[in-house]
């Protein structure tokens, strides 16, 4: 009709394609219609203002949560509260019969509340009107009595931006939250939405600190890997590497999955592939075979009795001592940046290199071989005790139940409790790099690294470290940290013997045979061996005859 008028724009044969907008979640046409909505007037009492005054007194990690935040509140329009749906949580308004006005004064809503917290939301559901209005109720516009209740509901993210109230407010006993958690996508939801339920209702934002993390990338591809794009992805036939936490729990547990979420740096996106899973996997086995070790070796070791006062500890004690300090106060200060992956990694190196590497091989000597109740083992079993004891309290942020296990195995101290969640983390103390001990054990590593290329030379010619003698050259100012500690050094090289040359030259070390007989219990060489029993050297002849 319209055509035969000749009043359309474009002929009726003409035909378009469009695209039509979609709901992101159900596939299906959106239909717009035109319905009044509730909103939150952002600028109402300044709090806009308030809003951005919080989040410059609030701790973002990482630092540009702040902007990302600040400019989000800085330009937002009103807030819509209201959302058309058919379940959620009601907003608890009436309208008037009679000529229309809204009823939604402070006594109506908190007589709907009364009847929510008894009954639940759903009683608004349920229920009819008379059932809901407080009773005698009038409209302050026309007067009428009869009402009809609002159908829409609250936004889900103003009912999130007051989760912290649900939590906290009628228990004081937990006091404020210290820490909201979450994706970098919720400056603009979470985050966004508790700061504004904060300032309206508390005059205060709901947290102090606001730590955001990146999502999950495959390690090789980059592709995210949320439930949506894995699904995609299946449904268009492509390959899938995603393996599902549930499949790695069943295989190596749920402290591996703990481990690699506590590894990766979380401030950006996360890659994520078995590949990874693997290298960590043997990091957790050799951190549980250490553990094993040092558990191991404290089975006659009480810390009442041996304290660091009472024992006689050697310079390789102190230091080993001193290294374990700094790496507490390293951990704890990660732990206190929430720099899982720094805490972590400080513990992979300080297990692989100064503990397993170093003290643990050199010491193993003194643990089989020395006396039960000789100085230097007691010294030793401190050392092992305050290393396994760190190690279950830095690792038990992490290592959750690892930790619990090696610390119900561990000999306590009176006072500690049962559980090592209950116990402090170590504060530690950092070790100065120019102290005297410091500096001694750092010319002492150098000339071990120099004896360690000439013992592999030896070792492959089918001897042992401990046949060894080791001849060192040392320059002028290293011979005067060196001499006078051959017996040290002897003990730190695994070695049976050290010289130092009298004289000064370029650093060298070279290895020889050691001069003696070999001690049939600890394998070193000895010029003078036990006058009552010729086959073992007088260190060894003392231990067996203190066990006998």
């Amino acid at each position: 009709f319209l055509d035969e008028l000749g009043v359309l724009l474009s002929p009726t044969s003409l035909s378009l394609t469009h695209s039509y907008p979609h709901s992101w979640r159900s596939k299906k046409p959106v239909l717009f219609r035109a319905t009044d909505q509730w909103f939150l007037s952002i600028d109402h009492e300044d709090l806009r203002g308030r809003a951005l005054k919080a989040i410059d007194e609030t701790e973002w990690v990482p630092k540009w949560g702040r902007n990302r935040i600040f400019g989000m509140i800085e330009n937002r329009p009103d807030w819509v509260l209201s959302r058309q749906r058919l379940w959620g949580v009601p907003i608890p308004a009436f309208y008037c019969e009679g000529c229309g006005q809204v009823q939604a004064d402070a006594d109506v809503m908190e007589h709907v509340a009364s009847l929510f917290e008894e009954h639940g939301a759903d009683y608004w559901f349920t229920h009819d009107e008379g059932d809901l209005v407080p009773s005698g109720s009038k409209c302050s516009s026309c007067g009428g009595d009869s009402f009809k209740k609002e159908n829409a509901i609250v936004d889900v993210w103003f009912e999130s931006g007051m989760s912290w109230m649900a939590v906290c407010r009628d228990n004081p006993k937990l006091g404020d939250v210290n820490l909201y958690l979450e994706g970098s996508d919720q400056h603009r939801g979470w985050f966004h939405s508790s700061l504004l339920v904060g300032m309206g209702v508390a005059d205060k934002a709901p947290y102090k600190t606001v730590l955001t993390h990146g999502f999950v990338l495959d390690g090789k591809t980059g592709t995210p890997f949320s439930k949506s794009e894995i699904r995609k992805a299946q449904a268009e036939g492509k390959k899938v590497k995603y393996v599902a936490p549930d499949e790695i729990i069943k295989k190596n547990g749920a402290e591996l999955f703990r481990l690699w979420t506590a590894s990766t740096e979380f401030r950006n996106d996360i890659p994520y592939s078995e590949e990874q899973l693997k290298v960590l996997a043997d990091w957790y086995r050799k951190f549980r075979n250490t553990s094993r070790f040092l558990l191991g070796n404290l089975s006659d070791f009480d810390p009442s009795a041996h304290s660091e006062d009472s024992v006689e500890l050697s310079d390789l004690d102190r230091y080993a001592l001193g290294r374990l300090r700094d790496v507490e106060a390293k951990v704890r200060a990660a732990y206190d940046a929430f720099e899982f992956h720094t805490a972590y990694k400080v513990m992979v190196d300080y297990i692989a290199t100064d503990l397993s590497a170093v003290y643990l091989d050199v010491i193993k000597d003194c643990l089989y071989s020395d006396g039960k109740d000789t100085p230097s083992r007691r010294a030793a079993q401190y050392v092992v005790y305050e290393a396994a004891r760190s190690l279950a309290l830095m690792t038990a942020p992490i290592l959750a139940f690892t930790a619990e296990d090696i610390w119900q195995a561990l000999p306590k101290r009176p006072g500690d409790p049962e559980f090592v969640h209950l116990a402090l983390m170590p504060e530690g103390q950092a070790m100065a790099e120019d102290s005297e001990l410091a500096v001694r054990w750092e010319v002492f590593v150098r000339y071990r690294d120099l004896a360690k290329k000439e013992l592999e030379a030896f070792r492959a010619q089918k001897h042992r470290s401990e046949d060894a003698q080791v001849d060192l050259v040392a320059s002028a100012d290293d011979r005067e940290v060196l001499a006078g500690r051959e017996s040290e050094l002897a003990t730190f090289f695994i070695v049976s013997k050290v010289t130092v040359a009298a004289d000064s030259g370029e650093p060298s070390a070279s290895v020889t045979q050691a001069p003696g007989d070999k001690c049939e219990r600890c394998w070193r060489f000895y010029e003078e061996m036990s006058q009552d029993d010729p086959a073992i050297c007088k260190r060894c002849a003392d231990a067996v005859a203190a066990a006998s």
